[in-house]
């Protein structure tokens, strides 16, 4: 009969944080009398083999995302890696093992992720398509088009009445430092605007009612990464997110965002008129039957 030693997260040492990355070394070092323990990944069957004798020095993994494990098994024992970083960043693990025939350390990850769907969420978007103007991203095209770059640019949509209430209204704090450092060379304000627009869709106000104070943005999910070459959290707007926060608080931002939702319904409902949407869903998958979307937003 074997006995499972499920190992406690908290008995690992010289734990640390890198990038956002945690990085984990179990204590002890596992001897293996036959050269040979098992991996299981959760929720999926079947074990792998590894010895510790191997020379390919393989690494395995699967994505992080809440609960998920897996299992060493050695002798009559059995070891639990569990993921307890925060979503979405990676998760390592290393365990050293020794036998007869040889050592090896065994690195084990977890990857980060650059979006988490809760089944929840699932089960409400399947099959949907939706126009959303987010706050987070209006808030962002705001900023940009009142900064000097977004002054500047000559790419932009720059005429309105909705362009002369934003004008009307975040005048007096064109001053604030958010815009001070987003003073960007034209030669580097394309790769900028969209580092800094994009990514702001990643981020969400702590209340999702626009009418109250509340401005502390979190990249709590669903998307953690939108463009570029690093999470969102890693983005020029994620960088200057302390200061995107006090502008926001400052201006007012999310009362004029509330003001203005009949116009931004307006918006979206032209343009669920303008674009077939769902036609165009479906003859895209009729023409490439192997790739399948489940909504769109």
């Amino acid at each position: 009969m074997r006995c499972y030693l499920t190992f406690l997260i908290g008995l690992f040492a010289q734990a640390s944080l890198f990038a956002q990355t945690v990085e984990e070394t179990y204590p002890k070092t596992i001897w293996c009398e036959n050269d040979t323990f098992l991996l299981k990944y959760y929720e999926f069957p079947g074990l792998d083999t590894f010895t510790v004798s191997r020379k390919d020095r393989q690494s395995p993994g699967m994505d992080a995302s809440p609960g998920v494990y897996a299992v060493l098994y050695y002798n009559n024992d059995s070891l639990r890696l569990n993921y307890h970083n925060r979503l979405p960043y990676q998760h390592n693990f290393y365990v050293n093992f020794e036998s007869p025939k040889g050592k090896t350390t065994l690195r084990y990850h977890f990857n980060e992720l650059t979006c988490y769907f809760s089944p929840d969420y699932i089960e409400e978007k399947t099959g949907k398509i939706s126009f959303e103007i987010p706050e987070t991203y209006e808030l962002a095209n705001i900023i940009w088009a009142l900064s000097p770059a977004g002054t500047r640019a000559t790419d932009l949509y720059k005429e309105g009445g909705y362009y002369k209430r934003v004008l009307k209204h975040f005048k007096p704090f064109l001053g604030h430092p958010v815009f001070k450092a987003l003073n960007i060379p034209d030669s580097l304000a394309a790769e900028a605007y969209y580092n800094f627009r994009e990514n702001s869709f990643a981020f969400n106000f702590d209340s999702q009612n626009p009418a109250t104070t509340a401005t502390s943005l979190h990249f709590n999910g669903p998307y953690y990464y939108v463009y570029g070459n690093q999470l969102a959290d890693s983005s020029l707007f994620g960088k200057l997110k302390p200061l995107v926060e006090d502008f926001a608080k400052r201006s007012s931002f999310r009362k004029f965002y509330a003001d203005n939702r009949e116009y931004y319904q307006k918006q979206s409902a032209r343009l669920e008129q303008l674009l077939p949407v769902r036609q165009m869903w479906n003859w895209l998958e009729e023409e490439f039957p192997k790739i399948k979307y489940h909504t769109y937003k």
